[in-house]
């Protein structure tokens, strides 16, 4: 019981999104009870893509591992647009567990996976 105060400091660098390859990079230290915190969290690597087939058509797919959990996500993603205001997409999302040994009993290769089907439609209200 009683009160605590710790000083610590926190340094952030984010490249610009509009770049092909870019990253987000953050660190602490500071003071902790009697010691020393120095951290540097977590580590996420990413790719994403997108390939244009025609004006209808498009393929994009987002790859990204995460070193903390020792996960790999992937999100890949088939548009097409049959006329304009109408989208239908095929969606695929799963999760894969890198170090599957990392806890007992081991952990599943794959921790989730989906398939969905999505349709959007646009439509304008007028005023009469």
């Amino acid at each position: 019981p009683g009160r605590y105060s710790f000083t610590y400091l926190t340094a952030m660098y984010t490249t610009s999104a509009s770049h092909a390859l870019g990253g987000e990079f953050m660190g602490e230290a500071g003071n902790f009870y009697d010691g020393w915190n120095l951290q540097f969290v977590n580590h996420i690597a990413g790719i994403k893509g997108l390939l244009t087939l025609s004006t209808k058509t498009s393929f994009s797919a987002f790859i990204q591992y995460n070193t903390a959990i020792s996960k790999f996500v992937t999100n890949i993603r088939l548009r097409w647009n049959p006329r304009e205001g109408n989208d239908f997409y095929i969606v695929y999302n799963e999760g894969l567990n890198s170090n599957i040994r990392r806890e007992v009993p081991y952990l599943p290769y794959s921790i989730g996976r989906t398939v969905l089907l999505k349709y959007t439609y646009t439509f304008r209200l007028q005023k009469h």
